[in-house]
């Protein structure tokens, strides 16, 4: 089975060369059985990759439309071989990693399958130089749980209710059964959740390839304000999805945001209440103020990293408001 691997990239052209740097010194798999298709969806160029890894098959094009489900489509069309292999532009593979898509779409015919994921070395050093780098690292991507239950990691593959798109892959029949990503999410982010779902709902399994894993080399999200300003559109997307799929409306991140329902219990009036609160201006503008301050004075991280969870729900409330009123009107 070959390969066509799907990279779309937005203004990142450094760590787009960092991940192919890393892919060319890394990668065992033959060079005549993948293809490496890159989405351009910004203005910086990035043509001279061609060039700068002339060992490997890259091909960079224009997106067609604007933004990732876009990009995504686009690449998913110009692809010429059997297995479509979605690939972010700050995913540091390793060496056996297309390999192991392949053997893993021979273990679980009729699915989509995401890879592990970590963080890369120099992301660990750098998140380790600051109280929300600490934070970010405690924080993101915990893949190990369904619903609150443990992943037993021991199974080298786990069905699971969603995917995520930085390492995912299906073969290009199927892509082309389940239909195109939804160009109409206004942020990148749950444009992939809705596919993989859609895919769901038509009977293809969701697989997660505990073995074969890749390092998230996300520096740029080190930095608070872009990090937060990243979960906001997140949540807006979120609003969008829901309203695709009513029956994910039960999820944490909507239910929970929504205005208050004389039908909703304890735990969640409780939860409301809370957002009500933190939403307001002068509450954010005085929590901002408090963050800077204890980070200066580098409190404890135990401390700070509540604040920081404050900050996430009073931004991403705010956002998912603002959004949900678009919606209704």
């Amino acid at each position: 089975m070959k390969i066509s691997i799907i990279t779309c990239t937005y203004n990142r052209k450094e760590s787009l060369n960092e991940m192919y740097s890393h892919f060319n010194e890394v990668n065992t798999f033959p060079i005549e059985d993948f293809e490496i298709i890159i989405i351009n969806d910004g203005e910086i160029n990035v043509d001279d990759l061609v060039d700068n890894y002339a060992d490997l098959p890259i091909k960079v094009y224009k997106n067609r439309g604007k933004g990732l489900a876009a990009g995504r489509n686009t690449g998913s069309y110009l692809a010429q071989n059997d297995l479509l292999l979605y690939l972010d532009d700050d995913i540091l593979i390793n060496e056996n990693h297309l390999q192991l898509h392949i053997e893993a779409h021979k273990s679980n015919p009729n699915s989509l399958v995401t890879a592990n994921r970590f963080d890369s070395k120099k992301m660990i050093e750098e998140g380790q130089k600051t109280s929300f780098g600490r934070y970010k690292l405690e924080r993101d991507y915990v893949w190990y749980e369904i619903d609150g239950e443990k992943i037993d990691l021991s199974k080298d593959f786990i069905e699971m209710a969603g995917l995520a798109g930085f390492s995912c892959s299906l073969t290009r029949e199927d892509f082309l059964k389940i239909g195109d990503f939804n160009e109409r999410f206004p942020f990148a982010g749950n444009e992939d959740l809705d596919f993989y779902w859609r895919a769901k709902k038509m009977g293809y399994k969701l697989i997660f390839d505990t073995k074969n894993y890749c390092y998230h080399n996300e520096l740029f999200n080190l930095n608070k304000e872009k990090w937060m300003w990243r979960q906001t559109t997140g949540i807006k997307s979120l609003v969008h999805f829901c309203e695709l799929n009513p029956e994910r409306k039960e999820t944490y991140y909507y239910k929970y945001n929504l205005k208050f329902n004389r039908k909703d219990s304890t735990k969640e009036r409780v939860e409301k209440i809370k957002r009500l609160i933190l939403r307001q201006k002068p509450i954010l503008h005085f929590l901002l103020f408090f963050i800077k301050m204890c980070e200066k004075i580098k409190l404890p991280d135990k401390f700070i990293f509540k604040l920081y969870n404050l900050e996430f729900i009073s931004r991403t409330n705010r956002a998912f408001r603002e959004e949900f009123s678009k919606l209704k009107l």
